[in-house]
């Protein structure tokens, strides 16, 4: 009885503890599944952790860049006065030796007005009759007042005693309204709108103040309309002068009408500005001009790719190195890349160690640049070892190129474009950065900034033919307003003055 009383209690506790061991490894299983969630959990924050990171590194950068570290414009600085990348040149002002400009004591005054002394101012007396010893001649520059010159033109009209018919003499050609706006108006109407980059409306108001008449922006836009017709036959040497050229600059930038984008380009030289409006950006915007599907020489551009599609184009590139240096500082201050601080000081060295070879007419020595070159490629082995470092956002579209840094995008654009970015120092006709074409396009946003956008569709291209021809004079040092009066007559040619082509 004892021993089976034994048996039963023992058989009742290995009962109780397979009990114990089942809930035990239940338990076990819940807690095995809950820590698999929690480390799910885990790997998901740390994941979305490291996202955000990225992302917020990104965002920082977008907030610090500026025109000195970025493609971004000035007008986009946050800051007031960000720091410049050039060297500072001393002291401000006109260098030594510079002529300067004042106003000159003509020999041909228009008007002289004589004052007279007619008593002496200490002892009072009359010196009326007392002829003058000499004078004193002082010179006052005034504008004459404006007014409108109307020129009224009459036509006879007679009858033929042969045939007996009634017959009128031609009036002058471009005289066929009643009454009508003269030539030199309208020249100077498109002068202030594409050089002052005067509003319609303000344009308006100026030549009522001016001369008493206040054409509509209706009219105005139709003189402007009519100085872009007669400036044809000059934009088509202006694009023949370009393309004869052995080094163009071009660029682009974008334009409002109305509420669509269009695209301004440009080539242009130092001597020499070609503007264009297209719809598009790329490479089919690009051969609106018709220069750069038809070009052999170098090409200055920044780094957009339709540049370099070679079934459209064949002419040999030169990369702007303004921009290059920009996104080097920029991947220096953010990305802490050492590689970039050294291709940005290697730039730097190379434009002034070529600078001061064409001060002096002469050329770098092979040795130097082979050199040069030589740091420019181990400074981009160095890079391949920095960037394993640099965080890669991720892919957000199923589309297009793998996902990369904007770090390893640099790199890649130096090591493709080693060729296009050295080009200067081979060639003494190429310059080191593409701010010709950036000079030549500025006025075209200032233009923007003053009126809001164009708001005739056809007054991009109005605009675009005026500034053309007003850049190039202007670059020539011809004199502008004059020029215009003569182009709108025809009278105007590009014929050298002063020695220069």
């Amino acid at each position: 009885m004892i021993a089976r009383r034994h048996n039963r209690i023992l058989q009742d506790k290995l009962e109780c503890l397979h009990r114990t061991l089942a809930e035990l490894r239940a338990r076990l299983n819940e807690l095995e599944i809950h820590n698999a969630a929690l480390t799910a959990k885990l790997i998901e924050r740390d994941a979305k952790i490291k996202e955000q990171e990225i992302e917020i590194k990104e965002l920082k950068q977008r907030l610090g860049q500026d025109s000195t570290n970025s493609h971004f414009p000035s007008s986009r600085d946050l800051k007031r006065k960000p720091q410049n990348n050039r060297t500072p040149g001393g002291k401000k002002g006109a260098p030594k030796g510079h002529p300067g400009h004042t106003l000159k004591f003509s020999a041909t005054p228009d008007e002289t007005i004589l004052h007279p002394l007619t008593q002496c101012p200490d002892c009072q007396m009359s010196l009326a009759d007392v002829p003058a010893a000499t004078y004193q001649s002082r010179q006052v520059f005034e504008m004459p007042e404006p007014r409108i010159h109307i020129t009224e033109h009459r036509a006879q009209q007679k009858h033929c005693p042969c045939c007996r018919k009634k017959q009128q003499a031609a009036f002058p050609e471009g005289v066929r309204a009643y009454v009508q706006y003269g030539p030199r108006l309208m020249a100077f109407s498109a002068y202030l709108h594409g050089y002052q980059l005067l509003p319609l409306a303000r344009l308006s108001e100026l030549l009522y103040v001016l001369t008493g008449c206040k054409p509509s922006e209706r009219t105005l836009l139709g003189q402007i309309e009519a100085t872009s017709g007669t400036l044809s036959p000059y934009i088509e040497q202006i694009r023949e002068a370009v393309l004869g050229s052995p080094v163009i600059h071009s660029d682009e930038t974008g334009a409002r009408v109305q509420k669509k984008e269009k695209w301004v380009h440009v080539n242009s030289t130092p001597d020499w500005t070609l503007l264009g409006v297209a719809d598009s950006r790329g490479s089919e915007g690009m051969k609106t001009l018709r220069v750069l599907d038809a070009y052999l020489g170098t090409v200055v551009h920044d780094g957009y790719g339709s540049y370099f599609k070679q079934d459209t184009f064949v002419f040999e590139h030169a990369l702007c190195n303004a921009h290059l240096m920009r996104d080097c500082k920029g991947i220096a201050l953010y990305d802490k890349q050492a590689w970039a601080s050294q291709m940005l000081a290697l730039l730097k060295e190379s434009w002034d160690l070529e600078q001061q070879a064409r001060q002096t007419d002469c050329r770098l020595s092979q040795e130097t640049i082979q050199q040069l070159e030589q740091r420019y490629d181990e400074i981009l082995e160095q890079s391949q070892a920095e960037l394993v470092n640099v965080p890669i956002p991720t892919k957000t579209g199923p589309r297009g190129r793998k996902s990369n840094s904007k770090a390893g995008n640099l790199a890649a654009r130096f090591s493709k474009h080693k060729e296009a970015i050295l080009k200067f120092l081979h060639s003494p006709a190429v310059p080191f950065d593409n701010n010709q074409a950036e000079r030549d396009l500025r006025m075209v946003v200032v233009k923007q900034k003053i009126s809001g956008c164009f708001r005739a569709s056809d007054s991009p291209e109005w605009f675009a033919t005026i500034r053309s021809f007003i850049s190039t004079l202007i670059k020539q040092e011809r004199p502008v307003l004059a020029s215009l009066m003569l182009a709108s007559s025809g009278s105007f040619s590009f014929t050298p003055i002063g020695g220069r082509k």
